[in-house]
């Protein structure tokens, strides 16, 4: 296995579908490792449009909404698990423990998604996040969602086990155990 290798793949929100982006980069850091990343497009042109049984490319502010919410579906279902979820305890036979698998049940102007995501919390939380736009629409959208421009990825010195560490970002904190943090601090204070 590789050791110094991080795998960026873009692609687009405008012709994919979030449940299957999820999965997809999801798989493919547990595959690496924990070095993957995700360089989130938009299609820009009408030939890419006639690909996927489009007669006409989606206006340009059409995409970028469609790219946000794609996004934030996508960062839910990655969410769905918490990173203790998992649990393969062989003299129980308990696999994971359901109470931290989370539904996502995201209803949206351009996606309904149930969730949660058939594979397991990444091991760098997330894939990494990059963006490299350069519309305003798309500079908004990178400093909403990316962590990374993608001009800042190329390294000759990697010392982390993962991309997240290589390039020095944080890990993602689940919004599950987050919100599970404060209703414990709630109840501690109500006490």
């Amino acid at each position: 296995m590789t050791q110094h290798i991080g795998l960026v793949a873009t692609v687009s929100t405008s012709f994919n579908e979030p449940y299957n982006l999820a999965r997809k980069f999801a798989s493919l850091d547990h595959l690496s490792g924990g070095r993957s990343g995700w360089n989130l497009v938009t299609s820009s042109t009408e030939s890419e449009a006639h690909n996927f049984s489009f007669e006409q490319h989606p206006d340009h502010a059409v995409r970028y909404e469609r790219a946000r919410e794609f996004y934030d579906v996508v960062a839910g279902l990655w969410d769905s698990w918490e990173d203790d979820t998992v649990l393969r305890d062989k003299e129980s036979g308990v696999y994971f423990d359901l109470a931290k698998l989370h539904v996502l049940n995201h209803h949206g102007k351009h996606f309904k998604v149930r969730g949660p995501l058939n594979v397991a919390r990444a091991p760098q939380g997330w894939p990494v996040v990059v963006q490299a736009d350069a519309s305003e629409a798309g500079k908004e959208l990178a400093a909403q969602t990316a962590e990374v421009q993608r001009r800042g990825l190329f390294r000759t010195e990697y010392e982390g086990r993962t991309l997240r560490d290589n390039l020095g970002l944080p890990r993602p904190q689940n919004r599950y155990t987050q919100l599970a943090a404060k209703q414990a601090q709630s109840v501690a204070g109500a006490r």
